[in-house]
């Protein structure tokens, strides 16, 4: 990838994805130049799109209508008329009775799935259905939602789970609360009233706490099964996508109820050849299961340690190691 944007064959950039940082590679216009030069199977340059804009959005309607048999119900139409069947040999359309419409000939389902590639991209805002349908396309839109259900769970979760253990810290602080200091100028029974409410205040609050302490860990456990799962469902995603195979037959649904789980180490994510990518998922995927990374050069040299106290660790959410890697895939 450096070689190529050396030689401004690519341009490399980054940006922002439901699921994290998303690093995107595009092809300049000598890049593009470069790969039809080397792909290309036909000599000479690309082929043109042998229909205007308005002719190649009919016949995709006609197409459209083809696919779901029937057949596209105008009464006339000039553009059918003068070009899809006057201008070609055989035509591309033909009439449907008289007043019923027109359909697409034998010849015009050739065209369009010879052609679509090329017209395609001379006329990208033409809603144009693949002559393969739903077989093209590369990344099926019911994974990116598996996957999206998968994070949203963990999020919510997380947040539930953050409620809970913000419950707990406030319960444990009022329960280890002191006592109003007396005054030696009240009644005995007034000062016997303030310590029942007080009594009664740090007794609510240590039931709270054990509470709220209850719900921590169970939310605790079940953030981080979500997490499991939803980087579970990363990584066979990622595989799937490096091996060209469709990723739904391994991908479901998060479920909300789990018993006690106990399943084997995750299998580290596939590579794509892509230096930047690939080290990075290695050094997520490492944390996230616990292994150490191989050092590489001489080893760190040793800082002085700061007389100050250490600072106190950040509260985490639960599992946030393997949800960084599967946002991160």
């Amino acid at each position: 990838m450096a070689a190529l944007a050396e030689r401004g064959l690519i341009t490399q950039s980054a940006r922002p994805t439901m699921f994290g940082q998303m690093l995107t590679v595009t092809l300049t216009r000598a890049g593009r130049a470069a790969a039809r030069a080397g792909l290309s199977l036909q000599p000479g340059p690309p082929r043109q799109a042998a229909l205007s804009r308005r002719a190649w959005e009919v016949l995709a309607l006609l197409w459209s209508a083809d696919q779901d048999g029937e057949p596209l119900k105008w009464r006339h139409s000039p553009t059918i008329e003068r070009v899809l069947i006057d201008k070609h040999v055989p035509p591309l359309a033909e009439h449907v009775g008289a007043g019923y419409g027109y359909e697409i000939t034998a010849r015009g389902r050739d065209f369009y799935r010879e052609h679509y590639a090329a017209h395609a991209a001379a006329h990208p805002d033409v809603d144009a259905l693949h002559p393969d349908g739903a077989d093209a396309e590369p990344w099926p839109q019911r994974a990116d939602d598996i996957l999206a259900e998968h994070d949203t769970l963990y999020r919510v979760l997380c947040r539930a789970w953050r409620a809970a253990h913000a419950a707990q810290q406030q319960a444990d602080t009022e329960a280890a609360a002191s006592p109003p200091a007396g005054d030696d100028v009240l009644p005995g029974p007034v000062a016997d009233q303030i310590a029942a409410r007080h009594d009664l205040w740090v007794e609510t609050a240590r039931r709270r706490a054990a509470l709220a302490a209850e719900h921590t860990r169970d939310l605790h456990q079940r953030a981080t099964r979500a997490a499991r799962d939803f980087t579970a469902a990363a990584l066979a995603a990622s595989a799937a996508a490096a091996a060209g195979t469709d990723p739904l037959p391994a991908l479901q649904p998060p479920s909300r109820d789990h018993d006690e789980w106990d399943e084997p180490r995750l299998a580290p994510p596939a590579e794509t050849g892509i230096h930047v990518i690939d080290a990075r998922a290695a050094r997520l995927y490492a944390t996230a299961v616990g292994l150490p990374l191989k050092r590489r050069g001489p080893a760190p040299t040793r800082r002085r340690t700061s007389r100050l106290p250490p600072a106190a660790p950040p509260v985490r959410d639960p599992g946030h190691e393997l949800a960084a890697l599967a946002r991160f895939l």
